[in-house]
């Protein structure tokens, strides 16, 4: 396994390049190319060095079909010096999987509101996050390694996040205090189906003894089942998918 730790004059750089080509004129043609070029950066400030690396790499099979001759070799030579500061680790060190990931990256991400701002594919507010697969765990632990394992397989660091049961716990909280809000959550969960209403009161009970809550953003259910595949062997409590007509039920029970 590399880590990177690139200079802060590199990174300068690649901020700058991204800069260029958002701004080149060129719509369409760069927008693979800064697609992961903005992850490279999001997982260097995230402390995410192999997925920093994996996007790298990907930037520069982008940059392959970049017409502009000069440009291209701007591209290569950026990306370049950033991947020369990787450090290569001594044979035989341990490479961390699934399991070791949570440790490695961190405390799990806690902001719904944050995470949920500006979006117009969530009814947040009232607790119905639409094309968003819902997850539930027995530890907030557990929950962000499900995270880690959904970033290793292409998600974007902005398309989901893992939270303890507190905030979700304090979210049901301070809608059951809003009488309004509460008479929307249940005219929304029941239009869905009636024996969905008490789905709200398991997750309440879940939060309470201490679960950790995995959301992740799936608009289609192609997304979804390839979401269920992946988590599915890290045993979570529960698994919904919330879309704007329906709640589908991933596993057997919960």
């Amino acid at each position: 396994m590399r880590t990177l730790s690139p200079s802060h004059k590199d990174f300068v750089r690649l901020e700058d390049l991204i800069k260029k080509l958002k701004t080149s004129g060129r719509a369409g043609e760069y927008d693979l190319l800064v697609e992961h070029l903005q992850t490279a950066c999001a997982y260097e400030l995230g402390a995410m060095p192999i997925e920093e690396e994996h996007n790298l790499l990907m930037a520069l099979t982008a940059a392959e079909e970049v017409s502009d001759e000069a440009l291209r070799s701007e591209i290569q030579e950026t990306i370049g010096a950033l991947r020369r500061n990787t450090v290569s680790e001594p044979a035989g060190q341990h490479v961390p999987q699934v399991h070791d990931l949570a440790a490695n990256y961190g405390a799990p991400s806690s902001n719904l509101k944050d995470y949920f701002h500006g979006s117009d594919s969530a009814s947040f507010g009232i607790f119905y996050p639409k094309k968003h697969v819902v997850a539930v765990f027995g530890l907030p632990e557990q929950a962000e390694i499900a995270r880690q394992a959904l970033l290793a397989s292409g998600f974007r660091i902005w398309e989901t996040i893992a939270v303890p049961g507190g905030e979700v716990e304090k979210m049901l909280e301070e809608i059951k205090a809003n009488r309004t809000l509460w008479d929307a959550l249940m005219v929304e969960v029941s239009r869905v189906l009636d024996t969905e209403i008490g789905l709200v009161d398991k997750y309440g009970h879940w939060a309470r003894a201490g679960a950790g809550f995995l959301l992740a953003y799936s608009a289609t259910e192609e997304d979804t089942k390839a979401v269920a595949e992946i988590l599915k062997p890290l045993n979570p409590l529960a698994m919904h998918w919330f879309t704007a007509s329906y709640i589908q039920h991933l596993l057997p029970t919960g």
